[in-house]
């Protein structure tokens, strides 16, 4: 029987494990293997299914064993019924999902997964950088924290000296922000700048200084 896998380093989202066919299933753990499903039928059947796979996850490879098929068999009506019973059941999961959001959208709301991985599959665009910077300069705490979380997540390294300055932030949580980002982005110059955190009021700072400047002097 033909297996489908869909091969991506990004896990799916959400919204992509919505748009999978009937039978199709998100797969975690499993090298690059992100989606799997077994089919059998007709070639115009099967054809169908990697079309629909490929949709759910376009920047995705797929891939498939055992691609015997019977290509003079035709689809049975059950086949036919299933195939547009899937594809309107990820529409309707699709519309209930809404549209995609961006990685700014998901940290604002508190998504941490989801930035993530939206992130790793497309990065920040120009429009979101400029956003970014905006946001490094606010008067808010948790807009400095957004800016942080994004420049970190997208290993957005042009960003280390915007934010050093934020190491001295009166808001507890705009300097933990910033430590971690920092641990990610900045390079060795910039311990110096660290170092003071160790001794933070803040237990959680305290720790997250000592991990970064752990994770930039052994890179």
């Amino acid at each position: 029987m033909p297996v489908f896998r869909v091969h991506r380093h990004a896990p799916l989202s959400p919204r992509e494990i919505s748009k999978l066919p009937n039978g199709a299933v998100g797969v975690r753990g499993a090298g690059d293997v992100v989606a799997r499903m077994e089919a059998q039928g007709s070639l115009e059947r099967l054809l169908s299914l990697a079309f629909h796979l490929g949709s759910a996850v376009p920047d995705g490879r797929l891939s498939v064993d055992d691609a015997r098929v019977d290509a003079s068999a035709d689809p049975t009506p059950e086949e036919r019924a299933a195939e547009a019973a899937a594809a309107q059941e990820a529409r309707e999961a699709a519309e209930l999902a809404g549209p995609e959001k961006d990685a700014l959208t998901l940290l604002r709301e508190g998504d941490l997964e989801g930035a993530t991985s939206a992130l790793a599959d497309k990065g920040l665009s120009s429009d979101e950088q400029g956003q970014v910077r905006r946001l490094m300069l606010s008067t808010d705490p948790s807009e400095v924290v957004i800016a942080c979380q994004a420049a970190r997540l997208a290993s957005h390294k042009t960003y280390a000296m915007n934010i050093r300055r934020h190491l001295t932030h009166s808001d507890a949580r705009v300097r933990l922000a910033a430590v971690e980002a920092l641990g990610v982005l900045a390079g060795p110059s910039l311990v110096p700048a660290l170092r003071p955190l160790v001794h933070d009021g803040s237990p959680d700072i305290q720790a997250a200084a000592e991990t970064a400047i752990q994770a930039i002097e052994s890179r």
